[in-house]
């Protein structure tokens, strides 16, 4: 069975996923190496080039914001001017309202639901680093539209780890920092009735960022912290099926957003591109569950081949015996060099196995399987 990721050539224990040529190809793997590292390296490669392209380039996350930017800054602009206006509306009628019953404003409201939510953290350091921080932001902005907005942005910036500080604290106030920011959208909202468009507008036009954010956050989590010789991060099959078993959490983490959908951000070529990658990374992981060299059960196969076979070569002159073993071992060695190659070139063995008659494609593969089972640390595969 081929990868649906384009480039990927599966190696034949992992096409197959046949467990005597998945146990096989552990062995050939642990005697030579460097015949397995090419087509791991290209097999990587061709994932992590499937993964940049939902994450996209620098250029590209630049080349979207600035579309985001031309698409939303005049809302965001009538907006700010609404919540000048009905500032200045609320200054007119103060005189008039002198006398009238003390109601509490939407400022003052507004400032207790943000120490409530703080208080909600107390006892978690980080937690209250992070909320006391917007706290203080609150009341240095003023009680004016363009200062809440200035503090939401101060709140975007602490949840995209873009503001200076702890980035362990805004971390771990996730959850805090999301329920504050709604509550400013709702002030907000309440001064400056188009404030809702302006936001609107501008998750519509952030979904290219988003796809973005997600996609780097897939691949910053699946990926080895070191590259291999390419250069690119080394996917894993525990570290891959992390970052991609709940899409829907990457999405929240990645943009910020809790209520996100990873099938709303990402488009259905993404997901399957996703889906394809788990599907190589759960071979992978089947194949390297399989009876590898050292096993107990391929430790006493080993110990019977080796029992029949001195007692074969005890029955030949001393002479005759060492050079039966001299051949074979460089034969074994042959043998393990070209089976290494064939199961990391699946395309290859096909073409061998279709060469043959059915028959003996049969017995080939019962011999690999016997092989496989015969596989020791210091002789896996034998010409036997």
């Amino acid at each position: 069975v081929e990868s649906a990721v384009p480039g990927v050539q599966r190696t034949f224990g992992e096409a197959t996923q046949d467990p005597g040529l998945m146990a096989l190809e552990n062995t050939l793997r642990a005697q030579n190496r460097g015949a397995f590292d090419a087509i791991d390296m290209q097999n990587n490669a061709a994932r992590v080039r499937q993964l940049e392209g939902i994450a996209g380039t620098d250029g590209d996350m630049s080349a979207a914001i600035a579309a985001r930017d031309d698409y939303s800054m005049g809302l965001l602009d009538r907006a700010m001017a609404e919540g000048a206006s009905s500032a200045q509306a609320a200054q007119q009628m103060a005189p008039l309202a002198a006398g009238a019953p003390v109601q509490q404003s939407g400022f003052a409201q507004l400032r207790e639901g943000i120490s409530s939510i703080a208080q909600q953290g107390a006892g978690n350091p980080n937690v209250q680093n992070a909320t006391n921080a917007v706290s203080r932001a609150l009341g240095q902005a003023g009680d004016s539209v363009s200062g809440l907005y200035n503090v939401r942005k101060y709140i975007g910036d602490l949840l995209n780890g873009k503001a200076a500080g702890d980035d362990a604290s805004a971390r771990a106030a996730s959850r805090e920092l999301i329920q504050m920011r709604e509550l400013i959208d709702s002030e907000l909202s309440r001064r400056a009735p188009s404030f809702p468009e302006y936001l609107d507008a501008y998750r519509t036009a952030s979904k290219p960022i988003n796809r973005m954010e997600v996609g780097r956050e897939v691949l910053g989590r699946a990926g080895s912290a070191i590259p291999d010789q390419l250069g690119n991060p080394v996917l894993t099959p525990a570290a891959t099926f992390r970052a991609t078993n709940d899409l829907d959490a990457i999405a929240a983490k990645a943009t910020g957003f809790k209520k996100a959908k990873a099938y709303e951000i990402l488009t259905p070529s993404d997901l399957s591109a996703i889906k394809a990658i788990q599907d190589d990374m759960s071979r992978m992981a089947s194949r390297q569950r399989s009876a590898t060299p050292g096993s107990q059960t391929s430790e006493r196969l080993s110990i019977g081949e080796r029992i029949g076979r001195n007692s074969i070569a005890s029955r030949m002159p001393l002479g005759i015996g060492r050079m039966i073993e001299h051949f074979e071992r460089n034969a074994n060695e042959a043998l393990q060099e070209k089976l290494a190659y064939l199961m990391a070139n699946p395309a290859e063995a096909k073409r061998v196995m279709a060469a043959l008659p059915s028959g003996e494609r049969s017995a080939l593969r019962n011999t690999l399987n016997q092989l496989a089972l015969a596989g020791t640390k210091g002789s896996a595969v034998s010409t036997n």
